[in-house]
């Protein structure tokens, strides 16, 4: 069991930073799917994480699930509305699922 591990099984443990750099680990070791599922849990500790609504966002996006990155997308616009990845990746997304330059437009 990794240190990453041990920190983020303690009971009650709501260690955003570890939940955060063990996903970026995962990611580092090709387990995507892991990743998604820590940084989710990120933003179940603290919703207003911004790092991890981005990383998630073009994690789902990578995996052509434009739906649901389009929605952290999003919620990262909320937290920080001059992010350029966040503006970039919800105008890529928008894009891509309405075929319409027009609607990608005020995000690029």
């Amino acid at each position: 069991m990794s240190t990453f591990e041990k920190a983020i099984n303690q009971p009650g443990s709501t260690n955003v930073s570890a939940h955060f750099y063990y996903a970026v680990l995962c990611d580092k070791q090709k387990d995507t799917n892991k990743a998604i599922s820590l940084l989710k849990k990120c933003l179940v500790i603290d919703q207003e994480h911004f790092p991890s609504c981005i990383h998630l966002a073009t994690f789902l996006a990578n995996q052509g699930e434009n739906q649901k990155a389009s929605k952290y997308f999003k919620h990262a616009l909320k937290l920080d509305p001059n992010s350029v990845p966040a503006n970039f990746g919800l105008g890529k997304i928008l894009h891509a699922l309405t075929e319409s330059v027009e609607a990608s437009i005020p995000y690029y």
